[in-house]
């Protein structure tokens, strides 16, 4: 970032608390603004798998997983004219736009596996995984266990169904945790982890050469770590926190066929999923009286997508012609609901559903085989995105 002014002294302010966006005091001429990211990593992992009866129907897996990490930042602000940097105390943050963080930190994980196959048409498949991580301080025993389990079961060659049950977790990026630069500052009271729970079912049917899949699920993401505002009026000022999170609840089809010696190929897919964010108290507070009690639309995501495609390939040196659409449902932007709470953009602007197809030509040359070649378009009947 480069800044071509100063910020003039202000009577009574300390240097510690003048606005960032600005130069800080100092040597005249404009001013340049780094912002270094550092890291590394090194790690061990081990794992093996015993076949209890020699034939696969029963086996397990254990593994664990090391790793140690260094990771830092820097926010650093120099003056474009004599080069002379202002330094990266972070007791004086405020006043240069710097910050410097540093931390070792270390991961260890064990995780199990077992996989059952009971009778031919069943098998079950069920995993834990504990992870301890030092940027999980305080946490507890469920934050950091991440159970599954799954179950297929075939009916027949044609039809197969699947139930799966699974968690997840996310720690806290070094740069949520510790980063401070101007009016972003660190939380007191630390990060949890993110969480996902998800519950899926799946039927899968095939008839020759065409097979249909079907599938509903529900995921639920809890302790989502945002950035927040925190301080409103000047000095506005924001921080990293943990928000409820997010229902996602849909259905999922898809088609696929190869038809004609499998030249024709054709295929599709779609989904229905409308994602809700949760409010926190205050957030059902202020939204009330804009019709909203306990949850609003997650921008940017459409509720409904897919997209469908066909190919065919006439052989020798004809080449293959493919055609493909997508569809996105109509999206609310990103700031129609800034960080949870309703905006005061009326109408709530909202980008249109938009389709794009595209087409191809795709083949080799006749008298250099090893040479390929590919001829596409692509046309967008959208003219707006989900972005203010």
């Amino acid at each position: 970032r480069y800044s071509l002014d100063h910020d003039a002294p202000l009577p009574g302010v300390p240097l510690g608390v003048i606005d960032p966006e600005q130069c800080p005091l100092g040597p005249l001429g404009p001013c340049r603004r780094e912002a270094n990211v550092f890291s590394r990593w090194m790690g061990l992992e081990v794992q093996g798998t015993y076949d209890w009866s020699g034939d696969g129907t029963y086996t397990t897996m254990l593994g664990v997983d090391g790793r140690l990490r260094t990771s830092a930042y820097e926010f650093v602000t120099f003056d474009a004219e004599t080069g002379k940097s202002y330094g990266s105390d972070p007791a004086f943050t405020r006043w240069h736009a710097g910050g410097y963080a540093k931390r070792d930190e270390a991961l260890v994980a064990t995780y199990v596996q077992q996989v059952a196959r009971p009778w031919s048409f069943l098998t079950l498949n069920g995993g834990l995984r504990a992870d301890f991580d030092s940027r999980l301080q305080g946490a507890s025993p469920l934050d950091i266990l991440s159970p599954r389990v799954a179950a297929v079961a075939r009916a027949s060659k044609a039809v197969s169904l699947k139930l799966v049950w699974s968690t997840a977790f996310r720690a806290p990026s070094f740069t949520e945790l510790y980063i401070v630069n101007g009016r972003l500052l660190p939380n007191p009271d630390g990060l949890r982890p993110e969480r996902v729970s998800s519950y899926e079912a799946m039927v899968d049917l095939r008839a020759g050469a065409h097979s249909l899949g079907a599938g509903v699920f529900f995921s639920e993401w809890t302790n989502l770590i945002e950035l927040q505002i925190v301080r409103a009026n000047a000095p506005v000022s924001s921080q990293y926190q943990n928000v409820p999170g997010i229902r996602n609840a849909g259905l999922n089809v898809s088609y696929e066929a190869a038809m004609l010696g499998r030249r024709l190929r054709v295929g599709a897919n779609g989904t229905l999923a409308p994602a809700r964010r949760s409010l926190t108290d205050a957030q059902r507070e202020r939204n009330a009286a804009f019709g909203y009690s306990s949850e609003v639309p997650v921008t940017v995501a459409p509720s409904l997508f897919g997209n469908a495609r066909v190919s065919w390939a006439p052989g020798d040196t004809l080449p293959v012609v493919a055609l493909a659409a997508s569809f996105l449902g109509p999206r609310v932007a990103d700031q129609a609901f800034y960080g949870g709470d309703v905006s005061n953009l009326s109408p709530t602007p909202e980008a249109p559903a938009q389709v794009e197809l595209r087409a191809a030509l795709t083949g080799a040359l006749p008298d250099l085989p090893a040479v390929g070649y590919t001829v596409a378009a692509t046309y967008a009947t959208a003219a707006y995105q989900p972005f203010v």
